[in-house]
């Protein structure tokens, strides 16, 4: 399986959703320059409201320019090592079975945690290794019990790393 699928995919995510940010961002800077604000008229408020709008954008920006590097640096290390598969870890995608035999399909990421990437082979979910899952499975080899500790605990088997 050709794991660059998967860093495309988030790659693009992450790049869409920051085009979408500013796209909001800018839409809430218009409307903050169209008020006059509290100096003006202690009865308006919308100039500040819309530009506190503005700055938490602006903080989501950063958040996910953050996110768009830590995943390059994480491409760029993942690409110039040999691929090992005998132990989960980040850049793995895995197959956990639940005790009712139903199998789930992980991607293990250092970012996107929650998005859902389709592939020939079925989708996965990506979990990052501060997420229940990711901490639980990372070190793990096949066959192994996985137990994810969240708001009740729940035993998995690793049953395969791809």
């Amino acid at each position: 399986m050709d794991k660059n699928v998967f860093f495309k995919k988030m790659m693009d995510s992450l790049r869409e959703d920051i085009r979408l940010t500013e796209e909001m961002k800018g839409e809430s800077q218009e409307t903050a320059n169209l008020h006059v604000g509290c100096m003006e008229s202690r009865y308006d408020t919308f100039k500040e409201e819309a530009q506190y709008e503005v700055d938490r954008y602006q903080g989501q920006i950063n958040n996910l320019s953050n996110d768009l590097n830590v995943l390059g640096g994480f491409i760029n290390a993942y690409n110039s090592r040999n691929p090992d598969n005998s132990v989960a870890r980040l850049g793995n995608a895995i197959v956990l079975e639940s005790p009712d035999q139903k199998k789930h399909q992980y991607f293990l990421a250092p970012v996107c945690g929650g998005m859902t990437i389709e592939t020939e082979q079925g989708d996965f979910l990506v979990v990052t290794h501060k997420s229940p899952i990711g901490m639980a499975v990372i070190g793990k080899m096949v066959n192994q019990k996985v137990t994810v500790k969240a708001q009740k605990s729940c035993d998995y088997i690793l049953r395969e790393i791809i």
